[in-house]
This record gives structure tokens, sequence and C-alpha cells, in this order.
């Protein structure tokens, strides 16, 4: 079972993100944005952003960060139709009648599962660019071609190591199976068609995000 097509794209329409959010976190408004302490993980300095103009959530710190959808997700640990009836809840939107399309229901799981793995590959891809020698070497390059520190982590620009199975082991460790690594489009299958390998290596890599701030591809 699902809502009708269309409904939660009219539901994130209508949320307001920052008084969804407020619901679970203390809220100071500092300019266009409000910040907080995230609710992800510990923190003293608030690095939770909240960007009621693009309806998106990011935290500085661990790097989560969504649309409303995502959010309520997250911090529920609920799956996707839930996040939807409890965010129509609080926004006095009444909830259509649900749909049965199994079809659907199996594509909208595999685009969230993509969702994921691109997300897991991006904080990734940013904590070797930092934490890492062979990242560092990119980021003196980025120093060389004069992009700021402030640049760089607005765009979430990470590294790439030059390995074969080094983000193929981090994504198992998160939890990911070998079946949606493979699908995800992050590896390339081997010839033999006996396994695969990454399909970045030793390179910087950009983030492609759509106007909610999801990761969705990679360059």
């Amino acid at each position: 079972m699902r809502f009708p097509r269309g409904f939660s794209d009219e539901l994130r329409g209508q949320a307001d993100i920052v008084r969804v959010v407020s619901d679970y976190v203390s809220l100071k408004k500092r300019g266009a944005n409000y910040l907080a302490c995230c609710p992800f993980h510990q923190e003293k300095t608030p690095s939770f952003n909240v960007n009621p103009a693009r309806q998106i959530f990011r935290c500085f710190g661990c790097n989560r960060g969504g649309d409303v959808f995502t959010f309520v997700m997250e911090i529920e640990g609920c799956s996707f139709p839930e996040a939807v009836k409890t965010i129509a809840e609080k926004c006095g939107v009444p909830l259509p009648a649900m749909e049965d399309s199994r079809g659907m229901e199996e594509r909208d799981q595999r685009r969230a599962e993509l969702q994921k793995l691109n997300q897991w590959a991006a904080e990734f891809f940013e904590s070797n660019l930092s934490e890492t020698p062979e990242g560092r070497r990119a980021l003196d390059y980025l120093a060389e071609r004069g992009v700021s520190d402030e640049t760089r982590q607005a765009f979430r620009l990470g590294y790439a190591p030059n390995s074969w199975d080094a983000l193929s082991n981090h994504l198992l460790k998160c939890g990911a199976s070998r079946m949606q690594i493979e699908r995800s489009g992050l590896v390339t299958l081997k010839e033999s068609g006996l396994g695969f390998y990454d399909r970045f290596r030793g390179r910087l890599m950009f983030p492609i995000c759509d106007v909610q701030g999801r990761v969705v591809a990679f360059v």
C-alpha cells in the first residue's frame, strides 16, 4: 500500500520544515537560517542548520542532511510512508486513501536505498579528503586552485582513495548488501561477472544534490 502519486510532493510543498524540526530541536534564528545543536551527534557548538527558503536541513558536523521527510525518518527511525503520515498530522493535512501498488513501492524502496548509499559514499569521500595523507594531497591541490575551505565544505567535496575496494568495503560496513552496492552505480562489475570494484579511485569527488540536498550522483 502507498499514498497516491504526487501526494508526498504536495505535502513537502505545504510542510514548514522549521515548524516540524522545532518539535524535536530547539532552533534559534541566525540570519536567514536557523541553528541548533545537532540531534544526531553530540556537540557543544551548534552546527545543525535549517534553511527555510530551500526547505532543507544540514549538519556541518556529521554531514547529515535532506528534506523534511529525511529528517523525520532519521530522528524517528521510521519508513518513508510513516514519515509522510507524521508530517501530515503535524501540518494538519488530511491523509488520502492508500493505493495498492507493489511495483511502485519496490521502486521507491530502491530509490531510498540508493539515496542512503549515496549519502554514505559522500560522507566517506569527505572524510578521506580531510583525514588521510592521500586526501590531504588533494586538499593542497584545491588550495593551489584557490578553493577555500568554506567553498569545499559548502559543496561537500571529497576524495576517492586510490583503492579497488575502499568504498565498497565501507558501504558493506555501513550495512549495505552486495546486491544494493551492485545496483548503486558506485561500483563496476568485473569482466568475469564475479564481484566488482570501486568505480571512483584516486580522484576528487563532487557530489550532485537535488533541491532537497540529497546526493543523487557524483562527478
